[in-house]
């Protein structure tokens, strides 16, 4: 899955790197979950996004 996590494409799955985005991976219990965080937005914020949907995934 690699869903973006803010700027123009929040929210939207995609598969080829969006222009101003950066890949991030995360990784709970055994299993690793891959997002697009927009450069737009800070780290922590996109992270702990990233993380909620993760969580909800499981």
């Amino acid at each position: 899955m690699n869903i973006c996590i803010g700027g123009e494409q929040n929210g939207q799955v995609v598969e080829k790197s969006p222009n101003d985005y950066f890949q991030q991976s995360i990784i709970i219990g055994e299993k690793t979950y891959k997002f697009w965080f927009s450069d737009k937005v800070s780290f922590h914020d996109a992270f702990v996004e990233a993380e909620k949907l993760a969580r909800q995934i499981k």
